[in-house]
């Protein structure tokens, strides 16, 4: 069964499905054969820098501790710290050989922080270790340095400032930087490259502990740009062909489903459409409701019966339209004022 529908509705809706089609078509065969290019970066030459600060804890001789020193990771007690024993250990990894060299520094800032937001109200600045070259060839070349870290008098000029100032922070630490910045000659361009382990340490505390980031480790690379085909958009991809399979769907439902030259009447309106044409001159209309009581209602086969009584008798053919959806249209000739031949067209299966 067929969905009628004007011609213009049909056409609009054929158009907009079949221009739809061939968008959506198109973008999908973009995103599946046309994929857009996209520059990558290669590595020519990687390597990793691992830089690490040891420390143990050398003590004053003491009540409570008969060893000389306490490894890392301890709380130490104040008073028994005599200094930080602290050795950097770095090392630098090429994929190949490379002539490397380098230097490293030591500064350690001191600060003071007051309230629950640690706003510093005085830092300074000191030089543990100036800056020390080092140099190597090869796949691998390392550097290994000791520093020792004179703890007590970093705590005594942490408590003169606080006595000084008559201000007591809430928090006084140093902050040491290890920073090392190397340089590498490779067969594939220059390495620049920094890293910096750090090691804090609370002043002015009966007992404190060690913290920091003492261990780092750092990849890098020397890379090249090179256009290469980006990867098929998938989501795109299922996006236009859904779209455009609907639209295809769409487009032969329309073809073969729907039809363009209006509603086509029922079998009981073709007739009563017949009637009316062939005998619309001998036909006479009535509006309203029509006299149906009849004495004697004569029904006919047929329209040709009705019209050849109409003309044995003289009379006109009276057409009574049906005036609901369950009304059915007849058609009667009066032989005299209660008897009429009536013919009555039924709906046909």
């Amino acid at each position: 069964m067929k969905l009628y529908l004007s011609k213009k509705t049909r056409l609009a809706l054929i158009t907009l499905l079949a221009l739809s089609l061939i968008v959506f078509f198109s973008l999908l065969l973009k995103a599946l054969i046309r994929p857009v290019m996209t520059e990558e970066k290669v590595p020519k030459y990687s390597y990793t820098q691992q830089a690490r600060v040891d420390y143990k804890v050398s003590l004053k001789p003491n009540s409570l501790y008969p060893e000389q020193y306490l490894e890392a990771g301890k709380v130490y007690l104040t008073n028994f710290v005599n200094y930080i024993d602290t050795t950097l250990t770095y090392e630098f990894t090429g994929e190949r050989a490379a002539e490397v060299k380098g230097k490293c520094e030591a500064i350690a800032t001191i600060e003071a922080m007051v309230g629950k937001e640690h706003r510093k109200v005085w830092q300074r600045e000191f030089v543990l270790l100036p800056p020390q070259e080092f140099s190597g060839s090869g796949q691998t070349v390392s550097f290994h340095h000791s520093l020792p870290i004179r703890f007590q008098d970093f705590n005594e000029f942490a408590n003169k400032v606080i006595k000084d100032s008559e201000l007591i922070p809430d928090e006084v630490r140093m902050t040491i930087y290890w920073n090392i910045l190397v340089e590498a000659a490779t067969d594939s361009g220059a390495v620049r490259d920094q890293i910096a382990p750090v090691m804090v340490i609370p002043l002015v505390q009966k007992a404190f502990q060690i913290e920091g980031e003492l261990a780092k480790e750092k990849s890098g690379a020397i890379t090249i740009a090179r256009q290469v085909p980006a990867k098929v958009n998938k989501r795109a991809v299922a996006l236009y062909g859904a779209l455009a399979g609907l639209c295809a769907v769409g487009l032969v439902s329309v073809l073969f489903l729907t039809s363009g030259e209006g509603r086509k009447p029922c079998s009981l309106q073709q007739e009563v459409n017949t009637i009316l044409k062939k005998y619309g001159d001998r036909l006479a209309v009535i509006e309203g409701e029509a006299p149906t009581a009849f004495e004697s209602a004569i029904p006919l086969r047929s329209i040709e019966d009705l019209v050849r009584v109409a003309d044995e008798l003289s009379k006109p053919i009276i057409y009574k339209p049906p005036s609901g959806q369950e009304d059915l249209p007849f058609f009667y000739v009066l032989a005299e004022p209660n008897i009429a031949f009536v013919y009555t067209p039924r709906p046909r299966e």
